[in-house]
């Protein structure tokens, strides 16, 4: 089984990137695919690494360490950058969707308040449609605004600053229950324990590889997607949600055509996968790779796996493959989930006798 970073000694995410650049440089690390379905580019352990220090080095002018820093980016490999580069500054990440810049909303104002981020990472794109919301918010308006671009083209020179196991990690938002987000506070500690018990219940195997379409701003994408594949040594090939939304049967393909051993979804993607997916489509997949079929950021309807196994059964899925999970913020990611490798196994309970 693949080592689990935090017993050998990782007691941060920067540790974590730190063992795997440093084991396996040349390692795939990310893929990000378009929404053609073909590769839009790569990653290794040991680039990732470098960009991320060098891209640290633009967030250090401008943050101090446990400052908060709004990431703004949509899907991809920059953002996978950001982020990782948030650690190597020791600044706190604070991930949030990027406005609409035709219909922008006080979301993201309300979370850069909240946070009390200094600093907000953006595409030159989106910062430019945006200017005028941002200079009509006196909270945008404070805050620092970098562009990915010029971070990437800023130079080669690196920065590191280390943080402790019970320093900020990131800040994960959720609606709340008013719709109002809240944040919740994840040290380094609390996230790797979780990385860790994720790693014992999903027992990687030499040779995993997994696939992703859920966004990052998710801790289901964050967590389960980003984080989790490098933290156990194993790749990930990813790719946006309006990938998987304009053609499902892009998440699929990518499983067969990857060999992914490993993906997640809420229970809705493998309905619709079900309903949408034709004969046609389906007929050049092999999904008999398809190891750990997660399902979970939703109510898990008993129905679905059934189904979706029904369906995809000549292709090669097992409903074994299934595996129900119970996750929220405040516990990272994963809360409750079954066994690997069991049949999923439904009960009946009366709402009023419990």
């Amino acid at each position: 089984m693949p080592d689990d970073a935090k017993r050998v000694g990782c007691r941060t995410l920067l540790d974590v990137l730190d063992y795997r650049a440093e084991r396996h440089a040349d390692a795939l690390a990310y893929r990000f695919l378009a929404s053609s379905g073909e590769e839009d580019g790569t990653l290794s352990c040991g680039a990732l690494r470098t960009d991320a220090a060098r891209m640290a080095r633009q967030i250090a002018r401008l943050a101090a360490p446990g400052d908060r820093v709004v990431l703004l980016l949509p899907p991809g490999l920059d953002y996978i950058t950001a982020l990782w580069a948030c650690q190597c500054a020791a600044v706190v990440a604070v991930p949030a969707y990027p406005p609409n810049p035709r219909r922008p909303d006080a979301r993201v104002a309300r979370i850069a308040a909240d946070s009390g981020a200094h600093v907000a990472i953006v595409s030159a794109t989106l910062h430019h449609r945006l200017a005028p919301f941002i200079a009509a918010s006196p909270t945008l308006a404070h805050l620092a605004w970098l562009d990915v671009e010029d971070m990437r083209n800023a130079g080669t020179e690196e920065l590191v600053r280390r943080s402790a196991a019970d320093d900020v990690a990131f800040l994960q938002y959720t609606s709340g229950s008013t719709g109002d987000p809240r944040g919740v506070i994840l040290p380094h500690a609390a996230v790797l324990h979780n990385l860790s018990v994720i790693h014992r219940a999903s027992r990687p195997r030499e040779g995993d590889h997994a696939v992703f379409w859920v966004p990052p701003y998710h801790d289901m994408g964050l967590i389960g997607a980003i984080l989790q594949p490098l933290y156990a040594g194993y790749p990930v090939s990813l790719m946006s949600p309006s990938t998987f939304a304009q053609r499902p049967v892009r998440w699929l393909e990518a499983i067969s055509r990857y060999r992914g051993t490993t993906s997640g979804a809420p229970n809705f993607a493998y309905d619709l996968c079900a309903e949408r997916v034709s004969e046609e489509e389906s007929a050049s997949l092999d999904l008999s790779c398809w190891r750990i079929a997660i399902n979970g950021a939703e109510p898990v309807r008993p129905e679905t796996p059934d189904h979706f196994a029904a369906r995809f059964a000549p292709m090669g899925f097992r409903r074994a493959a299934f595996m129900p999970s119970y996750g929220l913020a405040e516990t990272t990611l994963l809360a409750a989930g079954q066994s690997r490798e069991q049949d999923p196994t439904v009960i009946s309970v009366d709402r009023g006798s419990l």
